[in-house]
């Protein structure tokens, strides 16, 4: 899977062999472990051998916003707290072109396949230091920039990494039965002690985008089982992103993942709610939301792979207060997924509901 990183002339230079590392940050606000939350999840969502597209957004480049380099991550996010731009994601290679791809050729809104995830995220002010993209919307840009340079091979720019062992790795794995807020109201990212950070209160976790940042950890690992919860148990997680923008309209995608076992390739559009909810609740989010979402999906997708494209939806939530009756049975072809934290054993479970 892909993803975009937002460069300056300056950051742009600290990726080196000497620190091969992407580095990105945040402010905490109001609720600095949400901000957390959500800043881990971006990262943790990153694999070994993905492609990490850089996007320079002011000099280095001639008309000076745009792509001209790309690097594979090493599958490391690591956290040092002694750096403004904390959050370091790992890479094993990099390689650069020698003409840029300007930022409005790459985010032509004409063009039969669109790089949907950039212009969304572009239209959205472009906040966030890592995005996602689709494999497909990978081998488009690569495209470009192949096409850009008269097919002339990047150069290597990054080929013999010397890591950190300093660093520490980010991880959602702290659970205790009770939870005190560690994070302090006027606390920056650089200060933050990750060891001291209690991930659930009770049997939930913090906030909903802690359990997206859980979920971007650990969707492809074995203690999850995703695709046997889900009726796949052949199946492989080939490709997932979270926070994906819907559309240009300021609304955002909890997750999109792709399963696939030979031939058998599925689309699976999943909205998370960290509280429990009602069957009632379940069905309410499947009408208000996934509907939407998953006719987006499904349309951007076959923007690229014509009409074989086949698309689920999934409700993630806590487990719900009253077990489910027969008779409350699987709405429009939903399937939903119950969470649980055992906080003495400090263990996470998901359980198929519908």
């Amino acid at each position: 899977m892909g993803h975009l990183a937002i460069v300056n002339s300056a950051t742009i230079q600290k990726i080196s062999d000497s620190h091969p590392y992407i580095s990105f940050g945040g402010k905490l606000k109001e609720l600095p472990l949400k901000t957390i939350s959500d800043l881990f999840a971006d990262a943790l969502a990153v694999r070994d051998g993905d492609y990490i597209f850089t996007w320079m957004i002011n000099g280095g480049l001639s008309p000076g916003v745009g792509f001209d380099r790309f690097y594979i991550a090493s599958g490391s996010v690591m956290f040092d707290p002694s750096d403004c731009y904390p959050i370091k994601v790992g890479v094993r290679e990099g390689f650069k072109f020698d003409t840029a791809i300007p930022e409005e050729v790459a985010l032509d809104i004409f063009r039969p396949n669109l790089l949907w995830n950039a212009i969304g995220k572009k239209s959205l002010g472009r906040g966030r230091s890592l995005s996602h993209q689709t494999l497909d919307e990978d081998n488009l840009l690569m495209s470009l920039l192949n096409s850009k340079n008269n097919l002339i091979a990047p150069h290597k720019i990054l080929s013999n990494p010397v890591y950190n062992n300093a660093y520490i790795p980010i991880t959602i794995n702290n659970f205790r039965p009770i939870a005190n807020n560690v994070v302090g109201s006027n606390a920056t990212l650089s200060n933050v002690i990750l060891s001291n950070i209690v991930w659930n209160k009770n049997n939930k976790f913090q906030y909903e985008k802690t359990l997206e940042a859980y979920i971007c950890e650990n969707i492809d690992k074995r203690q999850v089982g995703f695709c046997n919860l889900l009726g796949y148990p052949n199946h492989r997680i080939k490709w997932f992103g979270n926070y994906l923008p819907y559309g240009v309209a300021g609304k955002n995608i909890d997750l999109v993942c792709e399963i696939y076992s030979g031939n058998d390739s599925r689309i699976l559009v999943i909205e998370l709610k960290n509280d429990p909810v009602s069957y009632n609740g379940y069905r309410t989010i499947v009408d208000d939301q996934l509907i939407k979402y998953s006719q987006f999906i499904e349309e951007a997708f076959k923007s690229y792979r014509g009409d074989n494209v086949v698309v689920e939806r999934i409700v993630l939530t806590h487990l719900p207060l009253h077990q489910l009756v027969p008779s409350q049975t699987q709405f429009r072809n939903t399937k939903w997924i119950g969470y649980n934290i055992d906080s003495n054993r400090g263990v996470v479970t998901f359980s198929r509901l519908l």
